[in-house]
C-alpha cells in the first residue's frame, strides 16, 4: 500500500535550489512550478514509499532524474 510519494522539479540553469511537493496515501505529489518558460528544460526527480510483507515494511524507490524541454 502506497503511503507516500515525492516530486521535485527545477528549472535547469537556474540558481535557485527547485521546488519539491509530497503527496499522502494514495494521492500523488503534484509540483506547481513558477515561472514557467517556454523553451526551458525541466529536471525532476521522484520517489514512492510502500508498505509491503508480513509484517509490513516500508519500501522505497526512486525515479529519474528525468529531462524534458517544455
Amino acid at each position: 500500500v502506497t503511503f507516500r510519494t515525492t516530486a521535485c522539479i527545477q528549472m535547469q540553469g537556474s540558481s535557485g535550489p527547485g521546488l519539491c511537493a509530497q503527496g499522502r496515501g494514495i494521492l500523488p505529489a503534484q509540483v506547481f512550478f513558477q515561472p514557467y518558460r517556454p523553451g526551458a528544460t525541466y529536471p525532476s526527480t521522484g520517489r514512492g514509499c510502500a508498505s509491503k510483507g508480513n509484517p509490513p515494511q516500508p519500501y522505497c524507490q526512486e525515479n529519474g532524474p528525468f529531462t524534458v524541454t517544455l
